[in-house]
């Protein structure tokens, strides 16, 4: 029933075949009653929301009008847990013909905000050894496997992005980062599934703190995590060098490399 009330409430337009078509469909399984009575459940449930929809709509709108010639008409939700929603969007092409969206936002989602998230390219330096880098491996349910991508984290409300990239930093990985230098524009993820974005944030630890031989064990940094119970966190220190080698080598052992992660690598290899 939840997918039919999907198909019902997607096509609340003023486009009449397409809402005709779908509940002709329907009455073929002799079950527009229940349509009916699911339909109205759903509607009473999400109408407060797609004002909210529309008022987000009308702010990206306005951002976006200096920049392309379509249009969004509205964003009406079609369902929403804690942390997700879906969406679907009436937008209008640059020929003025209308169409629809779907799409996937989160519900934490601060407009006001630079971002979404951050993700941390921290450079482990330590004399006279080439500089490391931190990446994290954790099991990500979409995908059925464990993945290989930089530390990352929601930004919490009131934080700046470096802020958000050293806390982050700290406790999937335990190291304590400086320096933070966050980058100026804030990057699309997957444009044609959510309006998520991060930022990219670039910092140096200091390792002869936590490893040099020469200092006293009490005067050492201790590696302390502050993991969450949901959060399984491996944490891997790979040589900047050999950045791509050493992705190429996890994905061969059938790890999922973050896409960005990938192309940094490439861009740093480019660059030597």
């Amino acid at each position: 029933m939840r997918a039919l009330s999907f198909v019902c409430r997607s096509s609340s337009s003023n486009n009449k075949d397409y809402y005709n078509k779908n509940i002709i469909s329907i009455n073929k399984r002799g079950k527009i009653s229940d349509v009916v009575s699911e339909l109205y459940l759903s509607t009473k449930t999400i109408m407060n929301e797609d004002d909210d929809d529309n008022n987000n709509a009308s702010v990206l709108q306005q951002r976006n009008s200096k920049r392309s010639r379509s249009k969004i008409v509205r964003w009406t939700t079609i369902n929403q847990t804690n942390w997700l929603k879906l969406s679907s969007i009436d937008y209008t092409d640059p020929l003025g013909k209308d169409r629809k969206w779907d799409a996937c936002t989160r519900t934490t989602k601060d407009l006001n905000a630079v971002a979404d998230a951050v993700c941390v390219f921290a450079r482990l330096k330590r004399t006279g050894k080439p500089t490391q880098t931190l990446l994290v491996k954790q099991f990500r349910p979409p995908l059925e496997t464990e993945t290989i991508e930089l530390p990352a984290g929601l930004i919490d409300l009131g934080e700046s992005p470096e802020e958000a990239a050293l806390r982050e930093l700290k406790e999937e990985t335990g190291y304590i980062g400086f320096n933070a230098k966050a980058t100026k524009c804030a990057l699309a993820l997957s444009p044609g599934l959510t309006n998520e974005t991060v930022v990219l944030v670039t910092c140096d630890v200091d390792l002869d703190s936590y490893e040099d031989e020469s200092v006293e064990e009490i005067e050492k940094k201790v590696v302390e995590r502050e993991l969450e119970d949901s959060e399984f966190i491996e944490v891997l220190k790979v040589p900047l060098k050999t950045l791509r080698c050493s992705l190429d080598e996890l994905d061969a052992q059938g790890f999922k490399v973050f896409a960005g992660l990938y192309m940094l690598a490439l861009g740093l290899e480019m660059r030597s």
